[in-house]
């Protein structure tokens, strides 16, 4: 880029009138440059770190009064060294992978491996699941459903929370209960359930935690049907799927309970003898009918 240089006395060395051609090689930007004399017939720019080592026309070319001029300029420059260049991607590349792991959401967990051990008929079994935040941004968690629409787990488990937000260095106890009702006993009952199950629990922009929930149900005539009972005439917990040998007019258990009532129930009159019927059991009578229920 030219710029016109005006024909004017400059407070610079007497180098003369700067020609059109000349502009080119002395003005870098709008500014002036200013130069310190260093030596005889030596300048010195301090301009950018340009330094002049010599600046001439060339007076051999006669064509025009505008003489070309010359001159020679040592430049600082950067110089790329490709260890070092190296050296700072890697470092770059550690902050950022730093920062990345730094946001990203990370918690504890007490244990994935939650062991009900004999879980028996109407009888809640409760464990513990510890979450902790031990990451340094909030994690927002919750336990995914097996199938669209579905529950997080089977009916036989119950988990008391199912999503929450945690901020850092917070904790939160989730129980899960495991109990079989009537409703589902039966299918443990002959095999076709289990207590066996995997739940997840996923963090937004997070990993997915495999939860392994496990136990082992106790058999019992409770929650079984009649046509069962008199076809197994060994104990029900003992019992295998297997054809019997004979087959019980009565269940025993069923003879059994009757059995107790007709010994200890009240017998001092009609009204006293219906009520014991129609009213519930005392608990610990029931509990001591069960099989087992001493161990």
């Amino acid at each position: 880029m030219f710029m016109i240089a005006e024909r004017t006395k400059r407070s610079v060395p007497p180098l003369g009138v700067i020609a059109f051609c000349g502009a080119a090689l002395v003005i870098l930007n709008p500014s002036p440059l200013c130069f310190k004399k260093k030596k005889k017939n030596k300048h010195q720019s301090c301009f950018l770190g340009i330094t002049l080592q010599w600046y001439k026309p060339v007076t051999k070319m006669l064509i025009s009064d505008h003489k070309p001029v010359s001159a020679m300029f040592d430049m600082d420059c950067r110089k790329i060294l490709p260890e070092k260049r190296e050296q700072v991607q890697k470092s770059l590349g550690l902050q950022l992978d730093r920062q990345e792991n730094d946001a990203f959401p990370r918690v504890t967990l007490n244990s994935t491996n939650l062991d009900f051990g004999v879980v028996k008929f109407d009888t809640p079994s409760t464990k513990p699941l510890i979450l902790e935040n031990v990451g340094q941004v909030f994690v927002e968690w919750r336990f995914a459903e097996r199938r669209a629409n579905k529950p997080v787990c089977s009916p036989w488990y119950k988990v008391e929370l199912q999503s929450g937000l945690l901020l850092p260095n917070e904790s939160v106890e989730i129980n899960i209960t495991c109990l079989v009702t009537k409703e589902h006993s039966f299918g443990f009952q002959i095999g076709i359930e289990s207590l066996e199950e995997i739940i997840i629990l996923k963090l937004e922009n997070g990993r997915d935690y495999f939860i392994t929930m496990r136990g082992t149900y106790a058999k019992s005539c409770f929650g079984t049907n009649l046509h069962y009972l008199v076809n197994t005439p060994e104990p029900v917990r003992y019992s295998h799927l297997q054809p019997p040998e004979e087959v019980l007019s009565i269940p025993k258990e069923l003879w059994r309970m009757v059995d107790f009532i007709f010994r200890t129930g009240s017998i001092s009159g009609l009204s006293s003898r219906r009520a014991i019927y129609f009213r519930s059991g005392r608990g610990w009578i029931v509990h001591d009918l069960r099989p087992g229920a001493r161990n």
